[in-house]
């Protein structure tokens, strides 16, 4: 089992391979030698070209008749002059990386100049093998690369902490905000003599049901006795009786 599913994972894997291979070879007008061949060309006639005398016929002329197409190559001449200007003309070629994208390819040419200054003069082509773009750059070593790559994280890193500073300070400012209206809260309730004054308040309730039980049996009492005094003296009402007091004798 373990044979056949490596076997089958090699399979892919060489397909692949194989596909990879055909789509890089899609195009065979994208000749390599040629291409690199037309670099050097380019690269030799960009310093030979003259495109300060074409930037001073347009240097009085009206530039607002010229079209976005004509104004865009009059801004591309005038930085290829700096350029001329800058590396003093071509020296010698250090050596070309050929880039291909599918339908199109890419020749980087890295040049030494009369100035002692190193260049990457790079070259787009099209399906056809045309040249489409070109344009001249400083050279940058690894060294150079990798410093200005430290930087770039430097300087994020030092934006991002500026930030949290900044939202450090802004929540700080509203702390005071904050704390003025915070709820205060309730005094708590002592819940022990709560519990006592409950317990307690019941007792009334029972002394003052054992009074009206006193005064219910004294006043039975009472009519009790107007009877019989009424009965004694044969009268049929206790009308104009009246007792004041009630002593019991043991």
């Amino acid at each position: 089992m373990k044979k056949r599913l490596l076997m089958f994972v090699c399979l892919i894997m060489s397909l692949g391979l194989l596909g990879g291979c055909t789509l890089v070879r899609t195009n065979p007008k994208l000749d390599k030698k040629k291409l690199v061949k037309a670099t050097d060309d380019l690269s030799k006639n960009f310093f030979e070209y003259d495109f300060q005398s074409v930037v001073d016929q347009y240097k009085d002329a009206d530039t607002s008749t010229l079209t976005a197409d004509q104004k865009k190559a009059l801004e591309s001449y005038k930085t290829y002059a700096k350029q001329q200007k800058k590396y003093k003309g071509f020296k010698k070629k250090v050596k070309s990386v050929y880039t291909l994208s599918g339908e199109t390819a890419t020749v980087a040419e890295t040049i030494e100049t009369k100035s002692g200054k190193k260049a990457v003069f790079t070259v787009n082509f099209d399906e056809s093998g045309n040249p489409t773009e070109y344009k001249l750059e400083d050279y940058q070593s690894l060294k150079q690369v990798m410093q200005k790559a430290g930087l770039n994280v430097l300087m994020g890193i030092g934006i991002v902490f500026f930030v949290l500073i900044i939202i450090m300070f802004v929540i700080m400012a509203f702390k005071p905000i904050f704390a003025s209206n915070k709820i205060i809260p309730a005094p708590k309730k002592d819940t022990a003599n709560a519990e006592t004054k409950s317990v307690s308040k019941p007792a009334p309730a029972a002394v003052s049901s054992k009074t009206e039980e006193n005064l219910t049996d004294d006043l039975e009492l009472v009519a009790v006795i107007a009877a019989a005094i009424a009965a004694s003296e044969g009268k049929t009402s206790t009308d104009g009786l009246y007792i004041r007091s009630i002593k019991r004798h043991r």
